[in-house]
């Protein structure tokens, strides 16, 4: 019992000090499980336990809980039985943007996004260094 008062007494004493300097935290409620997506593999944490907290106008983000590692190609494949190939995501907002920041047309606007893999940034980039 010893321990248990001593670990909340410490926590307590710990949220004092993190909300003196200005850090503000929570705990997520309800969170299923929590995926970090790198290159090539994927975290999987399920049942995962997550501290939100922010601090000088950032969002940190603590997880706690068993990671499982799933590759992106395998599971994709073994899920549809086909080679996967990235979903490209970008709005007609996303395009009209591009146009008009590269002053071209949104057909080529569109393709360069294509090429960039929907990065904004990378096809206004392409399209002004032509």
């Amino acid at each position: 019992m010893v321990k248990v008062k001593k670990v909340k007494s410490k926590k307590r004493s710990m949220e004092r000090q993190m909300r003196r300097m200005g850090v503000d935290f929570q705990q997520l409620e309800d969170v299923t499980e929590v995926i970090i997506r790198l290159s090539d593999k994927e975290l999987v944490i399920p049942q995962a336990q997550v501290l939100m907290m922010q601090a000088q106008g950032d969002d940190i983000y603590q997880i706690m809980g068993q990671s499982e590692e799933r590759s992106l190609t395998a599971s994709t494949e073994l899920e549809e039985g086909v080679p996967s190939t990235p979903v490209l995501s970008f709005t007609d907002e996303d395009v009209q943007l591009v146009a008009s920041q590269a002053n071209v047309s949104e057909e080529e606007a569109r393709e360069a996004l294509r090429t960039a893999e929907g990065n904004l940034a990378k096809a206004i980039i392409v399209l002004t260094e032509k």
